[in-house]
């Protein structure tokens, strides 16, 4: 995707879709476009959210553990100076409240990541911080451009899953559909396509074995993949 944004300004995630909020700078000024999308995404990117947590607590002076169980964080909103070029970002927490249905809302001082100038004594983002929220930007970005998505396991349930092909192009062609649904990711068929391949090329060298060869290019043999194991027959 071209010319998504240079920066960051804000990731937020709400009733299942991830929204971000980006900004161009071209020469008219800065133009913001907003992205908004609900696929799936890598364990990466929530872990990257959940992994600001600790810094919520820290930064505003809440004990370590604090209701643990009950904070998730669904939005950052990050500046940039563009004067001093100092960046800062602001971490929005919600905690979960046996007392109402409504969760009690945090939201971090802003704090920039370095001084805006030499003589600066501010309070800035700790290190540490600073860290995870760059982690977050990286998991965000790979995200929108659809570098890092959510991946399936096809076979990963217990009861056999079964597809059937004619001919051997027919099963390559289950293990290209199979790779689109597993978001691009190589699955198990590859490598049966792989052995399915080798055993036809060792079959054509095999005089006594012309006739299967011919069977299975002709479809009167099926190949069949399952969770277990590839096979071939009628």
């Amino acid at each position: 995707m071209a010319n998504i944004g240079e920066r960051l300004a804000k990731a937020k995630f709400k009733e299942g879709e991830y929204i971000f909020a980006l900004v161009d700078e071209i020469e008219e000024g800065n133009k913001e476009t907003v992205v908004k999308c609900r696929a799936q995404p890598h364990q990466d990117l929530p872990d990257a959210f959940h992994a600001l947590v600790p810094f919520v607590l820290k930064i505003c002076e809440l004990p370590d553990g604090w209701h643990k169980d009950e904070i998730s964080i669904p939005s950052v909103s990050f500046s940039y100076s563009e004067s001093t070029g100092v960046g800062g970002a602001t971490i929005t927490a919600l905690v979960s409240l046996e007392t109402t249905t409504s969760p009690l809302v945090i939201n971090t001082p802003h704090l920039p990541f370095d001084q805006y100038s030499a003589d600066g004594n501010q309070p800035t983002m700790p290190d540490d911080a600073i860290k995870a929220l760059n982690k977050l930007r990286f998991e965000c970005f790979a995200y929108i451009r659809g570098e890092k998505r959510a991946q399936f396991d096809l076979f990963a349930k217990k009861e056999p899953v079964q597809k059937s092909a004619e001919t051997l192009e027919g099963l390559k062609k289950l293990r290209d559909d199979l790779r689109e649904l597993n978001g691009g990711q190589p699955t198990r068929v590859d490598a049966d396509v792989e052995v399915a391949d080798a055993i036809m090329q060792e079959v054509l060298q095999t005089p006594a074995a012309k006739k299967l060869a011919k069977d299975i290019r002709d479809g009167k043999v099926s190949i069949t993949v399952s969770n277990e194991h590839i096979g071939v027959g009628a």
